[in-house]
Formats: C-alpha cells, structure tokens, sequence
C-alpha cells in the first residue's frame, strides 16, 4: 500500500475525482447497487444480489488498477 495514512490519500484521491463526469457516476454507481441490495433484502429473490455484486466490481475495478508511482 502506497500510503501510510489517510492524510497521505486524501490529495491523490481529490485529483482522480477531479472530474464532474466521474464524481456523478460514482453516485449513479453506488446508488444503483444499494437500490438492487434493498431489492434483493426486500424480495429475498438471489437476482438482484447478484446485479449488485456485479455492479460493485464495475465499480471497484478502477480502483485496482496500478498506482501510479511518482517520485
């Protein structure tokens, strides 16, 4: 882990979410898999459980990639 505090995030966190576009999908995102959560908790029904995991990695899979290493 690069970072050895939150402190030392919070900047390189700001500047990758500099962008009005991404900071918008970023909450589209997050309450679509809440919405579908609730729907699996309230239907009991596996689907939308699965709609939400599936969501969350489109989500997650930008944060996984390399950091960029500057020195």
């Amino acid at each position: 882990m690069p970072y050895r505090s939150f402190r030392e995030f919070y900047p390189f966190y700001l500047s990758e979410h500099r962008d009005r576009t991404c900071r918008r999908l970023h909450v589209v995102g997050s309450a679509l898999v809440l919405t579908f959560l609730a729907l699996a908790l309230f239907t009991l029904n596996a689907w939308w459980l699965l709609g939400a995991l599936f969501l969350l990695a489109l989500l997650l899979l930008p944060a996984m990639r390399p950091q960029r290493v500057t020195r």
